[in-house]
């Protein structure tokens, strides 16, 4: 009978918690931070239809001393008639920097599917603080077939 209670208390201690537990949703996923860099590419020739890698160059955006750091992630969203790339690169640490221009750092970057005949877009010109800027006129095109 010992046995029956132990069992028995750990069910009622298990419902009981699933009962002041309460359901809820699952954690929602942190939200990217907005893009702090801005690409071009870094190849003259054009990209063909069945290209899967492409050479970019990267600057941050904003004040930075003329350093753009190390590119950190990429983010590819593939639409049919357009690939956007997003580009982060790291943080830099507070305080006043000047405002040169940033180096271009190159870095490449792998698509999962070739290019196709569609344009590229950098999503860092989605952005609501990029709207109105040099580097975003046209919508952030960077090339079209």
């Amino acid at each position: 009978m010992t046995a029956y209670r132990s069992v028995s208390s750990a069910a009622g201690i298990f419902l009981a918690a699933l009962f002041f537990s309460g359901c809820s949703a699952p954690p929602e996923e942190p939200e990217a931070p907005a893009p702090n860099a801005y690409w071009s590419l870094l190849d003259s020739a054009a990209p063909g239809p069945g290209a899967t890698s492409l050479q970019l160059g990267v600057v941050r955006s904003g004040c930075s001393g003329g350093l753009t750091g190390k590119v950190l992630d990429s983010r590819v969203d593939y639409a049919a008639q357009r690939v956007t790339i997003t580009v982060w690169v790291e943080q830099l640490p507070d305080g006043a920097y000047s405002c040169p221009s940033n180096e271009t750092v190159p870095y490449t970057l792998e698509l999962r599917e070739p290019l196709g005949e569609r344009e590229l877009v950098d999503g860092a010109c989605a952005d609501p603080g990029a709207l109105g800027t040099v580097v975003c006129s046209e919508g952030g095109l960077r090339w079209e077939p």
